[in-house]
């Protein structure tokens, strides 16, 4: 159940959404409840959802929204939905499609994936055995010493992404 006043939902604006759109959901706040609520329509409209589909485009006719073509993130094959109403649900992930108004922290992604996979593969080092002679006497092994540069590289990106941030935030 959601808020409403009279015959209208109340709506509210989010961080990164460019009106009030955020329907406020009664008691229990969370993607939960969203899902539960979502669940319950779409199953009474008998609604088809399609899970694991990256969109690539959407089909328009007369200017309007008449489906999507996308790719099947199973098997890889090319799908074509024609439908009276397209829902795109990015799971967070807004900043694939290029006209959104989700906010996407430039380089963080990129910067966080250096750090925590060669960061990983530092600490895995540890505790395999060694691969080659040349490493036993070794106080870190080839496996280490290859991955510090990109953990530092990971720190540079966001470090790099945290100063432009900062100096956006003084400009404004």
């Amino acid at each position: 159940k959601f808020l409403k006043d009279g015959n209208k939902f109340v709506q509210y604006q989010l961080p990164g959404s460019s009106y009030p759109r955020t329907l406020n959901p009664i008691g229990h706040r969370g993607g939960l409840h969203w899902r539960r609520a979502f669940k319950t329509q779409f199953k009474r409209l008998h609604t088809k959802i399609m899970e694991d589909v990256f969109i690539t485009r959407l089909l328009l006719t007369d200017g309007h929204v008449s489906g999507a073509f996308g790719i099947s993130l199973r098997d890889g094959q090319f799908l074509t939905f024609r439908s009276k109403i397209t829902i795109l649900a990015t799971g967070g992930c807004t900043q694939i499609y290029r006209k959104t108004d989700g906010k996407f922290r430039e380089g963080t992604l990129f910067g966080w994936f250096l750090i925590l996979v060669f960061g990983m593969r530092f600490l895995i080092e540890f505790i395999k055995e060694d691969q080659v002679p040349f490493e036993k006497g070794m106080a870190l092994n080839m496996g280490q010493l290859l991955s510090i540069p990109f953990v530092l590289l990971g720190v540079l990106v966001l470090y790099l992404y945290w100063r432009k941030e900062k100096k956006t935030q003084a400009s404004v």
